[in-house]
């Protein structure tokens, strides 16, 4: 048997902030973000409301490499870290530019800063779960078959609702 002392609601544990209402929960790393882009240098940035521009085709051919790689690596490893509340950049960007970290070439980079700064003019994005959820289970599925420039795989993609929270996404 062991003793537990409660010391209030949750408010802020490793890293995720959570905000509660009679509307439901929330989940954010906005504290996270905040301090991600006032180590970047990025906290006085122009905004971007994309996280990556979706007509770009990255590939590992293309520009010249980083002469210090542990930077951009280190960036993606932050960036990872932020994707625990917020989906939509992990979807994607971060899976993408992921790809590269063995050898980072300047327009990857350059693809980083902009993920940066789409965090800039959304740093309160989280996961919203609410309280009057309905229990429908929707699933949705995304390929793009040989999307991937340097070995032709396919890229796929899928989230899964549970009413209008999202509860897994890959």
């Amino acid at each position: 048997m062991f003793k537990l002392k409660i010391l209030g609601s949750l408010q802020y544990f490793l890293g995720l902030e959570v905000a509660k209402s009679s509307k439901g929960i929330i989940l954010a790393q906005r504290k996270y973000a905040l301090s991600l882009l006032e180590d970047t240098g990025f906290l006085g940035c122009k905004p971007s409301y994309l996280p990556m521009d979706p007509n770009l085709k990255l590939n590992m051919l293309s520009g010249d490499f980083l002469p210090y790689p542990s930077m951009y690596r280190r960036l993606l490893g932050h960036l990872m870290y932020l994707t625990i509340s917020r989906p939509n950049i992990v979807t994607f960007t971060v899976n993408k530019l992921s790809q590269y970290m063995q050898h980072p070439r300047i327009p990857h980079l350059d693809d980083v800063h902009r993920l940066l700064q789409y965090i800039k003019g959304t740093p309160g994005h989280g996961l919203h779960f609410l309280a009057s959820n309905s229990f429908n289970l929707s699933t949705y599925a995304d390929a793009d078959w040989g999307g991937c420039l340097d070995t032709r795989r396919s890229t796929s993609g899928s989230c899964v609702f549970l009413g209008d929270a999202l509860i897994s996404w890959k």
